[in-house]
């Protein structure tokens, strides 16, 4: 028998479902529209608004008078912005909490299919079969997977059209993408929050291998289905995206990868934080790269003009060594816009 195959025949738990707006109003509207569509019934819906300076906070109010607002009064990050909503439902006792990105547009069927998921397998950790909102037909999370020889995180069958039953099965994964990430609330109670050290990006990775620790499993489920507007809040592949995943991932291999694991990542992350390449090197690819290291570092600390993305990768090496977690400095919004303009 298939533990994730019945349907509960109790009455439909409580789902809070937090939802993070940070000057996203467009998104998280559509976002709300799609949740009301639900055919779940007994959900409540907590959006933590993160210190918006555009008109966020009077409209979705005036759209949603019903649904429970906290405003934080501040950018907080991804990870607390997320925690204040979290221990706000605690207090509350739900059964079940869907940590949910104001960029997604969710099926009817989604949170029943999460629900039952999680009835029949209450030491789960789960997420939707997620595809790209621009190419609906397209997956972008089908679960994911750490590559130990490669030193990174892939995510199970991405970009790949969605056709015929390759991810129609529940499939046992690392851990859960933070686009949605559903679990009992007995499973935060015991774990914890989000680590906002991190503050953007790889909290969702710490938390579900922290829960790994304790026995937890975590699943994508193909009968919940989600879309996502990947990246819409980082931009795809802005230099603000690069601090934070070279600082992060860095943050994240040093607690939970054993030491020869960690000293790949670190060496692979060095040479991508000094402009070297990553293809294989004979003797005379070394000198060369032994050379753009002294190059790179030389320029980098007198400060001299540099690639943005170069930098950044430069800057999340410097402050995960000096140990500055948290929230970037001005520096790396800098350089974001800069590469905007």
């Amino acid at each position: 028998m298939n533990i994730f195959s019945s349907t509960p025949t109790i009455a439909e738990p409580k789902v809070d479902i937090i939802i993070l707006n940070w000057n996203g109003l467009e998104d998280t509207l559509e976002c709300l529209g799609s949740l009301y569509q639900s055919d779940y019934n007994n959900f409540r819906i907590i959006v933590v608004d993160n210190g918006s300076t555009d008109a966020s906070v009077t409209q979705i109010k005036a759209n949603y008078p019903d649904l429970t607002l906290i405003e934080t009064g501040e950018n907080l990050g991804y990870a607390e912005g997320n925690n204040v909503g979290i221990r706000y439902c605690l207090e509350n006792n739900p059964d079940y909490l869907l940590v949910l990105n104001n960029d997604t547009i969710v099926a009817p069927t989604m949170v029943s299919a999460l629900v039952t998921a999680s009835y029949n397998n209450p030491n789960g950790i789960f997420g939707p079969l997620t595809y790209y909102h621009d190419q609906p037909n397209v997956i972008w999370w089908a679960g994911t997977v750490w590559l130990a020889d490669q030193s990174s995180f892939i995510h199970r069958g991405d970009r790949e059209l969605d056709i015929g039953d390759t991810y129609s099965q529940i499939y046992q994964c690392d851990y859960v993408v933070g686009s949605a990430l559903f679990a009992p609330s007995n499973i935060f109670r015991e774990i914890g929050v989000l680590d906002s050290q991190y503050f953007l990006t790889f909290e969702e990775t710490d938390w579900c291998y922290r829960a790994r620790k304790h026995g937890y499993l975590c699943y994508c489920i193909p009968e919940a289905k989600l879309w996502h507007k990947v990246s819409s809040s980082l931009g795809s592949g802005s230099p603000l995206q690069h601090y934070f995943y070279m600082r992060n991932a860095l943050l994240w291999g040093e607690r939970y990868l054993d030491k020869k694991s960690y000293i790949k990542l670190f060496i692979k992350s060095l040479k991508w934080a000094l402009g070297v390449s990553l293809k294989n090197e004979n003797n005379k690819g070394k000198i060369k790269n032994s050379y753009w290291i002294i190059n790179s570092i030389f320029h980098k600390l007198l400060g001299h003009q540099t690639q943005a993305i170069s930098t950044a990768n430069y800057l999340g090496m410097r402050d995960y060594i000096f140990r500055k977690f948290g929230n970037c400095s001005d520096e790396i919004r800098k350089l974001s816009r800069s590469q905007e303009d």
